[in-house]
C-alpha cells in the first residue's frame, strides 16, 4: 500500500492493499552431473503479481522474471 504521507512525498497515488493471494510463481530447473562429485544446475522462473498487489501504484511490472545458475560439489 501507499499511505497518505508516502503519497505526498513520492507523488504516487494513495493505495490500500487488501488481504488475499498476492503472487504466483512458476519455475523450471535442470541439473547436470559433470562427474561423480560436481554438478551444474540452472533454474528460470517468473512470479506474477495478483489482485491488490498487481494494482498497486508502486508496481512497474506485474511479471517478475528470475534466473539462477549453481555449481555444486558433493563430498
Amino acid at each position: 500500500g501507499v499511505t497518505p504521507e508516502q503519497s505526498a512525498r513520492s507523488g504516487l497515488a494513495r493505495y490500500d492493499a487488501g488481504a488475499g493471494l498476492k503472487r504466483a510463481d512458476f519455475s523450471i530447473s535442470a541439473t547436470y552431473m559433470l562427474d561423480e562429485s560436481w554438478m551444474v544446475r540452472g533454474e528460470a522462473g517468473a512470479g506474477v503479481l495478483l489482485g491488490d498487489a498487481a494494482d498497486s501504484p508502486v508496481v512497474v511490472e506485474k511479471i517478475q522474471p528470475s534466473g539462477m545458475l549453481l555449481v555444486g560439489y558433493r563430498f
